[in-house]
């Protein structure tokens, strides 16, 4: 580098004998110089990469070794390992966010890379999580009964687990909801009986039941809601005795 400061390879190898003795920073600063003299390096470029993946730039990373694939297709299976890692960068970025649909993108499109028992897992809570999102602050029950379907392909063995954290969510969707109309009340029931629906636990079923009582209780309590109340009284009946929705 000394004799020459614009031989690029002379720069990409003080870099890779800095990287090799854990010095990234210093490192990435030789490929820079490198880089500034061959930009079309597809060394260079593999390198300025793996750099910038070590020290968490993940943008800069992919932009990286995006310049590899474009002259060298043939380097996309060596690098798939690092694209899986750079989408995980992203995933843990979105849930530092709270952006769970984000995550669920980020981490199905590095699982489908490179197959990762960690990123499984992490995938899975988001799911968890967007499933409660879904709930409990968009009140949008149709998308999260889909997702939950889309997670149950996904990880067919852990249906019971998901199927109780979506149950949960249920539970806390009814909770928050308001308790002054019929409709309130009417509400409460239908959300209860879905948490029992996703998870057969003695405890939702009893809450379901009180929920039904309760809203029998309000019918009973309005004129025009006589027939109503029968009804439900009929089903809390129906609910104690079987275990049937």
């Amino acid at each position: 580098v000394a004799n020459d400061p614009s031989d690029a390879q002379a720069w990409n190898d003080l870099g890779h004998f800095l990287r090799l003795d854990n010095r990234p920073t210093e490192a990435l600063a030789a490929f820079n110089d490198a880089y500034k003299h061959d930009n079309e390096s597809v060394e260079v470029n593999y390198n300025l990469g793996r750099v910038h993946l070590a020290l968490g730039n993940a943008d800069n990373a992919k932009r990286a070794f995006d310049r590899v694939l474009q002259p060298s297709p043939a380097w996309k299976q060596t690098l798939n390992d690092s694209y899986a890692k750079i989408a995980t960068m992203h995933g843990d970025s979105a849930v530092q966010a709270r952006n769970w649909s984000a995550a669920i993108g980020h981490f199905t499109n590095s699982d489908n890379l490179r197959s990762n028992v960690d990123v499984q897992q992490k995938l899975k809570q988001a799911y968890i999580e967007q499933l409660r999102h879904l709930l409990t602050h968009d009140g949008n029950d149709k998308q999260a009964e889909l997702l939950f379907g889309e997670a149950g392909k996904k990880f067919p063995n852990d249906v019971p687990s998901i199927s109780k954290s979506f149950a949960e969510a249920w539970t806390a969707w009814a909770d928050a909801q308001a308790k002054v109309t019929a409709q309130d009340f009417e509400a409460k029931r239908d959300r209860l009986k879905k948490a029992w629906v996703y998870d057969r636990s003695a405890g939702n079923k009893k809450r379901f039941i009180e929920a039904v009582v309760r809203l029998m209780e309000v019918y009973a309590s309005m004129q025009n809601k006589k027939k109503e109340a029968g009804l439900e009284y009929a089903d809390a009946l129906r609910y104690a005795t079987g275990d049937k929705v």
